[in-house]
């Protein structure tokens, strides 16, 4: 990625407000749509954060469903438990979501003290099921959901995080940009941590849908 010959200042541990999230997260490495347009390669995703985040340690790709969860560790871990049990015994499966479009530069983002690049995602009745159920459970009021996947993290006003490495990004990883499917539910603990820092603290598998035979084919060649 370009930058400029000014040096970023000293990484250091931020002091973030106490937060636990749940992330609609972990893309599994061989994961399709059903769609036979236009699909994003989820191993890009992994691909595109280890290789082109300038100073950030690498993390797990994902998506967030809630951020500030507003609970102690235990109390989020019995929530976290309590909406487990009920996704699982309502079959729910993995999703499938639309992007908007290829990467995108989304500039600082203020509250995070960050720079990112990203995808955005179109929002689905299933997701947004899902992030009501989530804050039912958690006693969240209410938001509107945004989801997206972030690619690239800095520290705001990082020059290290441009445009010039978006247009990389999509010259690298050209199925970026279609549709990505999430495969299961984590609760993680982001308190007082850097990116690399984060916490897995649970996590749930979204249960599979049976495949015909040409869509396991079909995962194995878009690996």
């Amino acid at each position: 990625p370009s930058s400029s010959s000014r040096p970023p200042p000293p990484r250091r541990r931020r002091s973030k407000p106490r937060e636990t999230r749940v992330t609609d997260a972990r893309f599994r490495r061989d994961a399709v749509t059903s769609s036979r347009a236009q699909v994003t390669k989820n191993a890009d995703i992994k691909a595109t954060i280890d290789a082109m985040n300038p100073n950030c340690p690498r993390y797990q790709a994902h998506a967030t469903l809630h951020y500030n969860m507003g609970s102690d560790e235990k109390q989020a871990r019995a929530k976290f438990t309590e909406l487990r049990e009920q996704l699982q015994s309502q079959g729910q499966g993995p999703l499938d979501l639309k992007c908007a479009g290829p990467p995108e530069y989304w500039g600082d983002h203020a509250p995070y003290d960050m720079r990112a690049i990203g995808l955005t995602h179109h929002r689905t009745q299933e997701l947004d099921a899902l992030h009501a159920q989530a804050a039912a459970v958690f006693g969240l009021d209410y938001e509107e959901p945004t989801p997206h996947t972030s690619l690239v993290y800095d520290w705001i006003g990082s020059p290290a995080v441009n445009q010039g490495v978006v247009d990389e990004i999509r010259e690298k990883w050209p199925a970026l940009g279609g549709s990505v499917r999430f495969d299961g539910l984590a609760l993680v603990d982001m308190r007082d941590a850097d990116v690399g820092e984060w916490k897995i603290l649970d996590r749930m598998d979204f249960a599979e849908e049976e495949q015909y035979e040409e869509d396991d084919l079909e995962t194995v060649a878009t690996a």
